[in-house]
């Protein structure tokens, strides 16, 4: 029986978010003529945004799923992930052209959809499976509060 958990809507929606945001800016990246004409704010927010969704999932979902034997090793995977996007998005600030910047978002974009796929068809529903109600409510509870924290300071 399904559990009445909203953590796992509310990651979902910003992984929908996240990747389309990342498209809407490749896009604009790949029309660009020069590296000034591309939307340095949205990418801004963007990393900001991504930022504060890695950094919740690491403190408080990874630590989880690593506990669980069929998706330890896929979670451990996903903190690598988090890392290379965040080497890549420091590595766009020194991009001077517009396709170095569309070859960055291109391969974030590959990362971010592996990774979401990993997350949604096999942690998600590894630690639905594992982890009681309660549980699953408390982590629901702990990182809301903390994305509000969060989100209060940006």
């Amino acid at each position: 029986m399904p559990k009445n958990v909203m953590i796992f809507d509310t990651l979902k929606q910003e992984h929908r978010k996240v990747k389309s945001q990342f498209e809407e800016l490749l896009s604009a990246s790949e029309r660009a003529q020069s590296i000034d004409t591309i939307d340095l704010r949205m990418l801004s927010d963007l990393r900001k945004e991504l930022a504060l969704h890695m950094a919740l999932e690491e403190q408080f979902l990874y630590p989880r799923a690593e506990k669980i034997p069929q998706v330890s090793q896929v979670a451990q995977d996903a903190y690598n992930e988090h890392r290379e996007i965040r080497e890549i998005l420091n590595g766009i600030r020194q991009a001077s052209d517009p396709m170095a910047v569309s070859d960055a978002l291109r391969r974030i974009l590959q990362i971010v959809e592996h990774h979401v796929r990993e997350e949604e068809n096999q942690i998600f529903p590894a630690m639905e499976n594992n982890l009681d109600e309660a549980s699953l409510q408390k982590l629901d509870q702990t990182m809301g509060e903390a994305r509000r924290r969060e989100l209060a300071k940006m």
